[in-house]
């Protein structure tokens, strides 16, 4: 999310084509100022929040590792056994099955 709050040269002649010149300078450099500002703030939260993220991600690499390993095996372990279960059912099922002659 990018926030750009700028004037545009077409409304900064509009502005000085009016009366009140040097107090509509004095505005627009302060919203200038401001939304400069604004953006460097927004650019070092955000260069801020990625390399706590980052931290965060080496740190805890050496055990999120391994347990994302151990997950994927049982999710795997756990479809075979599914797999297995169904045949079973669907074998006891056409055993069970006695068609009329």
């Amino acid at each position: 999310m990018k926030v750009s709050i700028r004037v545009t040269s077409e409304e900064i002649s509009t502005i000085m084509k009016r009366p009140c010149q040097r107090e509509d300078e004095s505005v627009l450099h302060e919203i200038n100022k401001a939304s400069y500002a604004i953006r460097k703030k927004y650019q070092l939260l955000q260069e801020r929040k990625h390399a706590t993220e980052k931290a965060l991600n080496d740190m805890w690499r050496p055990v999120v590792t391994p347990l994302k390993k151990w997950v994927d095996q049982e999710k795997a372990q756990s479809s075979h056994d599914q797999t297995d279960d169904l045949r079973t059912s669907v074998q006891h099922v056409w055993k069970s099955f006695n068609p009329k002659q």
